[in-house]
This record gives structure tokens, C-alpha cells and sequence, in this order.
């Protein structure tokens, strides 16, 4: 989680994005850590970003995590904390849908 400094800071919304998205936050932690509605914040993100929030995270997470397996070797748990996922089943399911093949299938063995 952010401290208080941290979410008094008045980043650009995709500078703020891009330097959280690793955290295990979901859409409603980061519009209430930018002092915004869900709402709002959904409507910032399309605006700025192009797409919406849960969009946008999941791509970067998972071209995050694809990256520390592929070209890495981090082992899916490794890949999965350090992408913000909190939950195997979700993460799994999640970058199967986005990559077209399970994780362990991507990992590069060392």
C-alpha cells in the first residue's frame, strides 16, 4: 500500500499509473489514492489513457509479467507478485486469456 505523502502527490494520472501498476491495487484503490470517484476516475483514465483502468492495468501486467517470465525465468508466483496479483487462479486465468497459453508454458527455464 501508499503512504500518506505518496497519495497526496499530484502526478499526471499515467505517470501515477505507470509508476503503481505493480501494486496490488485494483481500480478502486487507485481512484480513491488519486482523492477521486470510481466514476471519475474511469472517466479520467479514458480520457487520458485511451481505454479504460481495468483495461489498461491488465495489459501492463501482463505484458509485465510475460517479460520477468519469458526473458527472466521468475517462476509464475515470482511473476504474479511482482505484476500486482494477489490471487494464482486470477492471475493464471487472466494471462491466459491475454497471452493465449498459461504461464508456465511462457516461463523461460534458466
Amino acid at each position: 500500500a501508499l503512504n500518506r505523502a505518496q497519495q497526496g502527490s499530484r502526478l499526471p494520472l499515467q505517470a501515477f499509473m505507470e509508476l503503481h501498476y505493480t501494486k496490488p491495487l485494483t481500480v478502486a484503490e487507485f481512484a480513491a489514492l488519486c482523492g477521486t470517484s470510481v466514476a471519475t476516475f474511469r472517466r479520467e483514465c479514458h480520457r487520458r489513457l485511451g481505454e479504460a483502468p481495468k483495461v489498461w492495468l491488465t495489459r501492463k501486467r501482463m505484458t509485465h509479467a510475460h517479460r520477468l517470465l519469458h526473458a527472466h525465468g521468475m517462476d509464475v508466483q515470482g511473476a504474479m507478485e511482482a505484476s500486482g496479483y494477489r490471487n494464482p487462479s486470477h492471475f493464471a486465468q487472466a494471462f491466459q486469456r491475454f497471452h493465449g497459453k498459461a504461464p508456465s508454458q511462457v516461463r523461460r527455464h534458466l
